[in-house]
């Protein structure tokens, strides 16, 4: 079975894209479990119009496909939009790797090293592109960043969310996530300036993924 880690960082001018793709570069390959040995330099850098981007799957393991994007970084031209979000893809084969050990040990590292504002888990891609219509429709609607920066459209098994996105999608601070789903998930804890939530770390069905996010909102309420 294939699941897909998404992590999506806030570009801004301060961090260039050659200085941010090195701090990703070294902290991949200080995890033992997602470094395959390769020499790091090996994953170059690509343009690509507004974007640079890199092919991650040369020095994954075994099991490991990914990718991570850079938007271009002007003042003049980033917005406060997901659009122009730096972005992580990690596609995992979990017949060869320990999906429960890379959502609890690997995952959070994967955060920190991108200095996400969110990150989520996608083990039901059918669930995720049905969504996607949804979203569109919002987003014409409410003229509102659907799914970005502005909300959280689906709560999934395993998420993170940086404090501005928790104040602007559930209108709570990361301490007052903690607080009300604390020992009612299977983990939810502080991490860097955001929540972790991590309600299961096992390979569930779409209608276990469609409950979970009824049954955290309820308590979020």
């Amino acid at each position: 079975m294939k699941v897909r880690i998404r992590i999506r960082h806030r570009a801004d001018c301060s961090n260039s894209i050659n200085q941010f793709h090195k701090q990703i570069m070294e902290t991949i390959s200080s995890i033992d479990e997602l470094w395959n040995g390769q020499n790091v330099e090996k994953v170059e850098l690509e343009n690509a119009g507004s974007c640079s981007g890199s092919n991650l799957t040369p020095v994954l393991k075994d099991g490991f496909e990914g990718a991570v994007s850079y938007i271009f970084r002007d003042e003049n031209y980033l917005s406060d939009k997901a659009m122009y979000d730096d972005f992580m893809s990690l596609d995992i084969d979990t017949d060869k790797v320990d999906y429960t050990s890379f959502i609890l040990d690997v995952f959070p590292q994967l955060v920190k090293a991108m200095n996400a504002y969110r990150a989520t888990v996608i083990l039901d891609e059918e669930l995720d592109l049905g969504d996607y219509d949804e979203i569109v429709d919002q987003v014409e609607k409410t003229e509102k960043d659907i799914d970005g920066r502005d909300t959280v459209y689906r709560i999934n098994s395993v998420n993170y969310f940086d404090r501005e996105l928790c104040l602007r999608a559930f209108e709570l601070s990361p301490e007052q996530i903690v607080e009300r789903l604390n020992g009612k998930v299977k983990s939810v804890f502080l991490l860097m300036h955001g929540v972790l939530l991590i309600t299961s770390s096992e390979i569930m069905s779409r209608d276990r993924i469609e409950r979970i996010d009824i049954e955290v909102r309820t308590l979020l309420n």
